[in-house]
């Protein structure tokens, strides 16, 4: 039934006592590898039990963290299911959606531990408010200065839209409606996209922008500014708080996560275990050999 174990004739030498040392560093350096492997920063998908949704729309206002801003409406959590809204790859069964005009909840946010994080968010339009030209918005900000940075679907001719931003100049100028150019422009109504927005906080600049499809984020459209900024620009330090949806129109988001990056890269991890491993396996072989006579 069990199996039997084979007990060895001759004691076994004692650990040397470096190595008697090294075995317990190996362990946990293995383990603190896998722990930095998992980690994987914020994200928000809007799953229950966490979140509680429905096809007619449930209230984000005091889910997990979030708040209605005041003087606007709130976003709803629905499910898929019932709306008629085609869930992206990722989408899971539940998103937020914001039916304007002035519709806005915030989340407060830490970008602690690291210098370069990554911020995306898959999010499609609906409907425009053809009293603004800006349908909607994704950003990030601080109580106390306002808004740092604007992603923003912005109205475009014949039912499409462009991605604009709203972001500062080295001096802290603030740059509005800016447009990256192709990939940019002429978007289409009623179908996800992703975007994903590079920051680092050392510098309090904005690395990289990308909007794409979320089932092929390979092909995605990138750009690389060179002077865009946080609020207050090149001499201010990085202060964003929190982050934030807004709507004129009736915009849908989920899947929103920051990301601590660059994450060390698989293969600089796969060398960190293999060492490891041959550590404890050296550690393990000189404890299991025999002593001679």
């Amino acid at each position: 039934m069990f199996a039997k174990f084979t007990k060895l004739e001759e004691p076994m030498k004692p650990i040397s006592t470096p190595l008697k040392y090294l075995m317990p560093a190996c362990r946990a350096t293995v383990l603190l590898a896998f722990a930095a492997c998992a980690w994987g920063g914020t994200i928000y998908t809007f799953e229950a039990p966490t979140y509680t949704g429905s096809m007619g729309g449930v209230g984000l206002n005091g889910q997990d963290g979030w708040f209605t801003a005041t003087g606007y409406g709130d976003a709803t959590v629905r499910t898929y299911l019932g709306t008629g809204v085609p869930a992206p790859t990722d989408g899971g069964a539940q998103f937020i959606a914001l039916l304007g005009p002035n519709v806005q909840d915030n989340h407060f946010e830490s970008f602690a531990g690291a210098s370069v994080w990554t911020i995306s968010f898959d999010f499609f339009v609906h409907s425009i408010d053809t009293d603004y030209q800006s349908i909607g918005s994704f950003f990030l900000y601080t109580p106390a200065t306002g808004y740092q940075l604007h992603a923003f679907p912005r109205v475009a001719p014949f039912g499409t839209w462009d991605a604009y931003f709203d972001v500062f100049d080295q001096a802290g100028h603030k740059l509005s409606g800016v447009n990256p150019g192709a990939g940019f422009v002429g978007l289409g109504m009623d179908q996800w996209y992703q975007e994903q927005i590079v920051i680092d906080t050392s510098s309090n600049r904005i690395l990289s922008v990308s909007l794409g499809d979320p089932s092929s984020p390979a092909t995605a459209a990138t750009y690389d500014p060179t002077g865009w900024y946080l609020y207050g620009g090149g001499s201010a330090p990085f202060s964003v708080a929190g982050l934030g949806v807004f709507a004129y129109g009736t915009l849908g988001f989920d899947n929103i996560s920051l990301d601590p990056s660059p994450a060390p890269e698989p293969a600089s991890w796969a060398l960190w275990l293999t060492g490891a491993a041959a550590l404890c396996c050296l550690g393990s072989r000189r404890r299991q050999r025999p002593a001679r006579g």
